[in-house]
């Protein structure tokens, strides 16, 4: 997984901003802020995920996965690991795991499968390993016998290179917005 921080220096008018306002607020902003920046971010992560599908659903195997499962599984979340109270933390990611498989709700309807499972696959590429022939071969020797290459597709990292500038624009926008108005009231 790729870690990126950015640090934006010389914002001490917003600093001094955020001092005089009371310390639960100004986490509260600083979070939303990362958010709505994270989310700049998701923007083009989804519109890479949606371009792997080129193949039109009439001319698709019925086993193979729904058109559009790894553009609905790009999930922004606040990340406590990665931050703190003062300097709370966002992460763009894929969704996978059991959690995310399509499952009946409440009401008995069906809801969608986001569960993106080879998302690594085709984020970082892999090797293309045979099915096993008639001859009983392990699968650690089908692996070092693998001769071809499935090339990578990134769509994270292209994304977070695409969606930085606009994630300071919404960073610095929700921060003026808030501590405005956090201002006006108090």
């Amino acid at each position: 997984m790729a870690v990126e921080f950015v640090r934006v220096d010389g914002l001490r008018e917003l600093q001094a901003k955020l001092d005089r306002i009371p310390a639960a607020v100004a986490r509260r902003v600083l979070k939303g802020a990362t958010l709505a920046g994270a989310r700049e971010i998701a923007r083009p992560a989804r519109r890479y995920a949606a371009g792997l599908t080129r193949t039109p659903i009439a001319q698709r195997p019925a086993d193979r996965k729904t058109p559009g499962t790894m553009a609905a599984s790009v999930i922004v979340r606040a990340d406590r690991r990665l931050g703190s109270a003062d300097s709370p933390a966002a992460m763009v990611w894929i969704a996978k795991g059991k959690k995310y498989q399509s499952r009946t709700n409440k009401r008995g309807k069906l809801t969608r499968n986001r569960d993106a499972y080879y998302w690594a696959w085709v984020e970082m590429g892999h090797r293309f390993v045979p099915r096993r022939g008639k001859a009983r071969t392990s699968l650690t020797k089908r692996r070092a016998n693998a001769r071809g290459r499935v090339q990578a597709y990134p769509t994270l990292g292209r994304a977070a290179e695409d969606g930085k500038f606009a994630a300071l624009r919404a960073f610095r926008d929700y921060t003026a917005a808030r501590i405005d108005k956090v201002m006006k009231g108090a």
